[in-house]
């Protein structure tokens, strides 16, 4: 005769063990989330900072060929624009490649540009960072004597004035 008090075990998971399995599922998820996100973002400042200083250069580039500084940033990408730009045999404007169209599809906000004789064509109308925000131009002016003409990214969080900011040149 068999005991009564003794009780046979059942095959499969308790309650209890599929809890602990569940738990330690999610912890590993949350800390691949945590890892993955933190890398999406240096990956998207180190963009940033490379698109930055590709404007810099450019920016230099067209302070060589005109020996002029633009205003601001419609100006600049306007006026440099322009030094690539060409006229066909039918009277329409194209871009040879230069630092801005290499930039990436997805950074550029493609629109009319003004050309010289009061034609267009089109062109880059505005630039945004890897995070999604409009890259900002700051000229050499009474706001901003100290420093060379410059171009600013708001970083990871999208505000300007916080320290995150990002520039073309170390501040």
């Amino acid at each position: 005769m068999t005991n009564m008090l003794t009780s046979r075990r059942q095959p499969g998971f308790s309650l209890i063990e599929m809890l602990v399995v569940i738990l330690v599922i999610a912890a590993l998820i949350s800390i691949v989330l945590i890892a993955g996100r933190s890398v999406l973002i240096s990956t998207r400042i180190s963009l940033t900072q490379t698109e930055l200083r590709n404007l810099q250069a450019s920016l230099e580039v067209l302070k060589h060929k005109t020996n002029q500084q633009p205003a601001d940033m419609p100006t600049f990408l306007t006026e440099y624009q322009w030094l690539y730009a060409y006229q066909d045999t039918n009277g329409n404007w194209h871009e040879h490649p230069n630092s801005l169209t290499n930039l990436p599809n997805n950074l550029l906000s493609i629109g009319t540009i003004t050309m010289p004789g009061g034609t267009s064509m089109q062109g880059i109308v505005a630039i945004n960072d890897a995070f999604g925000n409009a890259i900002e131009f700051i000229p050499y002016n009474v706001q901003n004597p100290q420093h060379t003409p410059c171009f600013v990214s708001a970083g990871p969080d999208g505000l300007f004035g916080k320290p995150d900011m990002l520039y073309s040149y170390n501040p």
